[in-house]
């Protein structure tokens, strides 16, 4: 057996030589016929095994990739003929391998990884707790290692996961209905979002900590982390009595506010949580991706509204807490370039999500306070608009 996963393995690498090789130097039948190879590949029945041995033994990231996609594609068709424990190996199998071939290149752990997710994805509404429940637990332990390699291969298990439930327009194709993807979209927001959320959180508290220059690889760490915390507060909520044809105008849409339900009070309504974004930003601020993602998630917690509050009062008091920390950023004298636009579509977000009456309510010297910085602000965004034209004229 071993024979002939030995060659299939030299088919597939030849194959993979004519594909990534120049143009000038293959014709484009020989291209045509080296593709087709691999279309083959994964079309074949059950090719489990080979891929395993492949992803051992292959020396080609386009090898691993293809053996990676063609797991994918294979349990995804022959899911029905699949034991629960076959499904449950082959996943543990992927995890594993990610988590001790180190050196793996991105594009090919971020396939093994969204094979993982597909699996994860397919077995949405029929896998028992025990199977769900092990994945987020290996994640859990992962993240809590202190490993940063381990710490970055969950990292990427969660943004797969998030890549694969976030929309129902733009999943994988799992041959499914899009009625299999709404409810699945909906399970994994009701199980499993808050989770990945509050891991997230945890990864963050970390930044927080350090005291010193974190290294370029910490920092690629933290910025992941920061784009997937982004992307649970940009998460389009369903409504469970919302008509299907008016979830896809929601997901959709380019501006969103964060109206998730009321399992989330404990977490976005704590006290601590908005300034928690605030001081994260201040660690960040000079590094500009990381930056535009720390402001993201502050314009999204600008715009929470919904179920999650009980009262007006509670809305008020959260508006409060908010500007308290929102001020302390606005009167800052060194704000760079890449923050004006974030700034600005805070106080934006939130005069678009809390009414008049709500400012109105709040504690006069908070009142005053918004009112001279925002005065302060806009004459500041001015000057720099005058200068900017002024430098302009004299380079035109």
């Amino acid at each position: 057996m071993e024979a002939q996963f030995s060659q299939v393995m030299l088919q597939l690498e030849q194959a993979s030589q004519i594909v990534m090789a120049p143009p000038n130097l293959v014709s484009n039948e020989q291209r045509h016929l080296a593709e087709q190879v691999f279309l083959d590949f994964k079309a074949s029945r059950s090719p489990y095994p080979t891929c395993k041995f492949l992803l051992e033994n292959s020396q080609l990231d386009y090898v691993l990739f293809q053996a990676a996609s063609a797991i994918k594609d294979a349990v995804v068709r022959e899911w029905s003929l699949l034991d629960g424990s076959d499904v449950r190996a082959l996943r543990n199998y992927l995890l594993q391998y990610v988590t001790q071939k180190t050196d793996l290149q991105g594009y090919v752990r971020e396939q093994v990884l969204q094979a993982v997710a597909v699996i994860f994805k397919r077995g949405t509404l029929e896998s028992d707790e025990t199977d769900h429940e092990q994945l987020m637990t290996d994640v859990t332990s992962l993240i809590g290692s202190g490993n940063l390699s381990m710490q970055s291969t969950a990292c990427s298990i969660l943004l797969a996961l998030m890549n694969e439930y976030s929309t129902t327009s733009r999943a994988s194709s799992i041959g499914l209905s899009w009625e299999f993807h709404l409810n699945a979209k909906r399970r994994f927001e009701g199980r499993d979002l808050k989770l990945v959320f509050q891991l997230c959180l945890q990864v963050l508290q970390e930044l927080e900590k350090y005291t010193e220059e974190p290294s370029r690889d910490v920092v690629s760490l933290f910025n992941k982390f920061l784009s997937i915390t982004e992307q649970v507060l940009s998460w389009r909520f369903m409504a469970y009595n919302l008509p299907g044809r008016f979830v896809l105008v929601i997901e959709n849409s380019q501006s969103c506010a964060l109206m998730p339900g009321p399992a989330w009070r404990d977490v976005l309504l704590d006290a601590g949580l908005v300034d928690f974004f605030f001081r994260i930003h201040e660690k960040v601020r000079s590094v500009g991706e990381m930056a535009h993602h720390s402001l993201q998630c502050l314009a999204q917690l600008a715009s929470l509204r919904g179920s999650i509050f009980r009262t007006d009062e509670d809305r008020v008091d959260y508006l409060n807490t908010y500007l308290q920390s929102y001020l302390k950023l606005m009167s800052r004298s060194d704000l760079a370039e890449h923050e004006l636009l974030g700034v600005a579509t805070i106080i934006n977000r939130l005069a678009l999500f809390f009414p008049v009456a709500f400012f109105a309510s709040l504690p006069a010297d908070v009142g005053e306070s918004l009112k001279v910085a925002l005065m302060k602000l806009t004459c500041s965004f001015c000057q720099r608009a005058m200068q900017q034209q002024a430098v302009s004229a004299l380079e035109g």
